[in-house]
């Protein structure tokens, strides 16, 4: 079992938000290899640039099974295209929180993008299926054996100013794979909280949501002494909620469909100059793993003070 730390965090900053998202706008057929046949959108940049490329192989790890009830499923209903809650109504309304992105009037606000071109890896927006018509967003990491090359196809949203708790909800989808007993997971939902000091050392807070074939794992980075969680398998082919609320400041705690989950440790002290951000999609930072599709959809962010 491979379990890395998040690298290139400061560094990598600035070309983590090069990358503009107008040209990912659905067109139906496109898309590159998938499991599951289907077509989505456009596809985009053939190397892995985001906040995940940047940050994410902290979230390695987990033994599962785990234990505990199974995850429940989200307002979506099994699959169905449209199948959502808002029976056509747009899931987000301007002002009601800090970020909302329900994929209906393109990509969103995302700061940047990291896809895995080269290597069949595919971003884009899709109508296969939703919790919210029309579109979600969907993701697709080919497979790969022993070859310690990440692969990624996420979304990356940056939020500037002080450390305080980020409430991110958002609803998950995730096809049924071809998992092998060698499998090891892939990431889903990175988060980090950084900044510098007064003397220019970087301090970095954040964690991860990995999925393999029996559990759920959340891993935590630049906080050796915090042991991460193991939770239930997640129900593949079917829309779970997640829940987060990470505090940089030594909280974190949520939910999986119907299982909660809480962490907590020793306040490290809060740099002056910082910034936090989320990953979205799929961040195939561990090996051996098969092929991956993911849908992502009603994603929003809030902080608490």
């Amino acid at each position: 079992m491979k379990r890395a730390a998040f690298v290139c965090l400061l560094a990598c900053v600035a070309c983590s938000l090069t990358q503009s998202l107008d040209h990912l706008s659905y067109s139906e057929g496109q898309g590159g290899a998938s499991s599951s046949g289907t077509g989505l959108a456009s596809t985009t940049g053939s190397t892995a640039t985001g906040a995940g490329a940047n940050a994410a192989s902290a979230s390695t790890g987990g033994t599962g099974p785990g234990v505990g009830g199974q995850a429940g499923a989200g307002p979506g209903v099994g699959g169905q295209a449209g199948a959502g809650p808002g029976g056509g109504v747009p899931f987000c309304v301007e002002g009601e929180h800090a970020f909302c992105v329900d994929f209906e009037q393109g990509l969103g606000d995302w700061s940047s993008e990291s896809v895995s071109e080269e290597a069949g890896a595919t971003l884009g927006l899709s109508t296969e299926r939703s919790t919210s018509p029309d579109h979600a967003l969907r993701s697709f990491v080919p497979g790969r054996g022993d070859a310690d090359v990440a692969l990624y196809a996420t979304v990356s949203k940056d939020f500037e100013g002080p450390w305080r708790a980020m409430v991110v909800d958002f609803e998950l989808f995730v096809e049924e794979a071809d998992w092998q007993p060698e499998d090891v997971n892939a990431g889903f939902l990175v988060f980090l909280c950084t900044g510098l000091d007064g003397l220019g050392m970087e301090l970095s807070v954040g964690g991860s949501m990995s999925i393999g074939a029996g559990y759920i794992s959340f891993n935590f980075s630049h906080l050796d002494e915090v042991d991460g969680l193991t939770l239930s398998p997640f129900p593949f082919g079917e829309w779970t909620h997640v829940h987060l609320e990470f505090d940089p400041r030594g909280r974190m705690e949520g939910s999986v469909g119907l299982e909660p989950f809480e962490k907590s440790w020793q306040a490290p002290v809060e740099p002056p100059e910082t910034r936090c951000w989320i990953d979205l999609g799929i961040s195939g930072y561990n090996d051996p793993v098969p092929d991956l599709v993911s849908f992502v959809d009603d994603v929003t962010v809030d902080f608490e003070r």
